[in-house]
């Protein structure tokens, strides 16, 4: 598995939980991470790394590819404007607002080249028939006067979802275990289990309201700011292992399906 902008190698990971599940099925699993809190050599916006990391993807060189682009920069957060940074970008000026200079004008380009890498990442994978599974944040519509920019809004996207015949899933991670909500979207071409019942895009009312697919949900505020940033990316334990479930289970069916055509064509 390749595993994309995998955050800080920690403990209770996703990379840990696909080893615990090959250890007790006897599945062998691989993991690749790349992500630059991790080093410098994965750095994905440099391009001589990028160029690797895609020519390998194109040479089916992974069974499933995982994409988690960073979404700092998509924050809501960023629409209270109290005491705190203001927004990059909007539903209306997706790759940045033009008038944004100096440093986060900068800061606004690397992200834009990293969700076109992942982008390209998905459209790659697809091209050489690897699953993949893209996260993302769920896009939930207005927030007062504003609409947040959120990458599920990109017409670019759902035309890869259709050729790639993937299937968006939206879940609450407190169904695994966090305290606060924190709604997400997943996009892949995994086969998904009953871990991940809810299916489709999202809706929103004709004043942009958030409709679904999701339901309204009770849960904790999720805490804010840098010193929370590392704590509340990462998944919840319980999550990392019902998509190393799914993963397994979508990579043993097709290699049983693929060894079954072989033999019954010799």
């Amino acid at each position: 598995m390749l595993y994309l902008f995998s955050g800080q190698k920690r403990k209770a990971s996703l990379p840990e939980a696909l080893l615990e599940r090959s250890r007790r099925t006897g599945f062998a699993i691989h993991v690749t991470e790349y992500d630059i809190s991790n080093g410098p050599e994965q750095d994905l916006s440099d391009d001589s790394i990028w160029e690797e990391v895609l020519s390998r993807i194109h040479a089916k060189a992974f069974d499933v590819l995982l994409v988690s682009p960073p979404c700092s920069s998509f924050s809501r957060a960023l629409y209270r404007w109290k005491n705190g940074p203001r927004p990059l970008r909007s539903a209306t000026h997706f790759w940045g607002f033009p008038w944004i200079m100096g440093k986060r004008r900068k800061k606004i380009r690397l992200a834009n080249k990293l969700i076109q890498r992942a982008l390209m990442a998905c459209a790659a994978a697809t091209d050489s028939n690897t699953f993949f599974l893209l996260e993302f944040p769920e896009d939930l519509g207005r927030r007062g006067a504003h609409t947040p920019a959120s990458i599920w809004q990109l017409a670019a996207l759902r035309k890869l979802a259709k050729r790639a015949g993937a299937q968006r899933l939206a879940i609450y991670q407190k169904w695994f275990g966090t305290p606060y909500l924190k709604p997400t979207g997943l996009l892949t071409t995994l086969t998904p289990t009953a871990e991940f019942p809810i299916i489709g895009w999202p809706i929103f009312s004709k004043a942009g309201i958030y409709q679904g697919p999701l339901k309204k949900e009770a849960g904790e505020p999720m805490p804010l700011g840098p010193d929370n940033t590392a704590a509340t990316a990462a998944y919840p334990a319980k999550m990392n292992e019902a998509i190393a479930k799914m993963l397994v289970v979508s990579v043993y069916r097709r290699r049983r399906y693929q060894a079954e055509i072989r033999t019954s064509s010799s």
